[in-house]
């Protein structure tokens, strides 16, 4: 009820509903509101991402940790997961995106190999994770491995630029070669 409620105020009025969802949740037997009080953390975390994105980590950890104590990692816990690879790129710290997001990638894969569309986003972040670790080659071979599928993300002024990256560090002279 409060968290959706929470929902149809807006950002920033419904923080303090979120907290107040929080707080209930916090004082109700576990079994009885795992669902709500993970969606209700999840939801918050979205809201505080542009605010304190320290806080929409903390909360995504926090709502993943109930996740795992209830139904494990699956395909339900990859938008948590995903949210948690993008917060951790914004807050700078590209290993721990590279993780969660390889996690998404792998479970991705394994669900369902075929259906492009939901790995097109993880494939672009781990391309944009590697291209922030300056770890042009794997991007550059990442966006080229994708490229077919989906050319207009991939496209070849973007490829060409990591190339360029990657020629300027001097890491790999043969990258010149790919163009």
């Amino acid at each position: 009820g409060l968290s959706m409620y929470a929902r149809e105020l807006g950002f920033p009025k419904n923080l303090s509903i979120y907290e107040k969802a929080i707080e209930v949740y916090e004082n109700i037997p576990q079994h009885e509101v795992y669902s709500n009080y993970i969606e209700t953390l999840r939801d918050m975390a979205v809201f505080y991402k542009n605010v304190n994105v320290e806080k929409s980590i903390n909360l995504t950890l926090k709502s993943l940790q109930l996740h795992r104590n209830t139904k494990g990692i699956n395909v339900d816990s990859l938008t948590t997961l995903s949210n948690l690879a993008d917060y951790y790129c914004e807050y700078g710290n590209y290993e721990k995106a590279l993780y969660y997001n390889t996690i998404v990638l792998d479970t991705r894969n394994k669900a369902n190999p075929k259906d492009y569309n939901k790995i097109r986003i993880s494939n672009l972040r781990a391309a944009s994770i590697y291209y922030r670790l300056e770890k042009y080659e794997e991007a550059i071979n990442l966006a080229e491995k994708n490229k077919e599928k989906d050319p207009i993300t991939y496209s070849k002024a973007w490829i060409n630029y990591m190339r360029e990256e990657l020629i300027a560090t001097g890491n790999n002279k043969d990258m010149i070669d790919r163009k």
